[in-house]
């Protein structure tokens, strides 16, 4: 039996450009960071990033995505991950149309709240997500 999963891939949080929040996070990793966002959200009462996206997609095409996926891996013979991009790249869009706003509850980020990226320094996005998404949106990964 194979098992979808999604998380994030897990590197060295400092080492891809993020700013630790504080002295604590400085040896974090993004897997960490993702976990530490998902529990938080959680915890509030509200949903983790990750499940609220599945319940958002379960009626726009989550599961052919998979089978398609299912099938990939099938028809290649490996026993290594098979990666469902549409699902990264919907994923991604899902956070830059701002689908997460209202749906999770985490206080807006600083980077939010001035319309700015923080991998585009100095630029104005009017379309800045409300929770801090840049690690979610690059590092995402969904695979069987």
């Amino acid at each position: 039996m194979m098992t979808f999963k999604l998380g994030v891939e897990n590197v060295s949080y400092l080492s891809q450009g993020f700013i630790a929040k504080n002295k604590d996070a400085q040896n974090q990793t993004t897997g960490e960071a993702a976990d530490s966002i998902e529990k938080q959200n959680s915890k509030n009462g509200g949903k983790g990033v990750m499940q609220c996206f599945v319940e958002m997609m379960e009626s726009e095409g989550l599961a052919d995505m998979i089978g398609q996926a299912y099938l990939d891996k099938v028809q290649s013979g490996t026993n290594e991950p098979i990666f469902c991009k549409p699902l990264q790249e919907r994923f991604k869009q899902e956070i830059l149309n701002q689908q997460f706003n209202g749906k999770i509850k985490q206080a807006p980020n600083k980077s939010a709240l001035m319309n700015r990226s923080r991998f585009k320094k100095h630029q104005r996005i009017m379309n800045t997500p409300l929770f801090d998404s840049g690690m979610y949106m690059k590092f995402f990964r969904a695979w069987l």
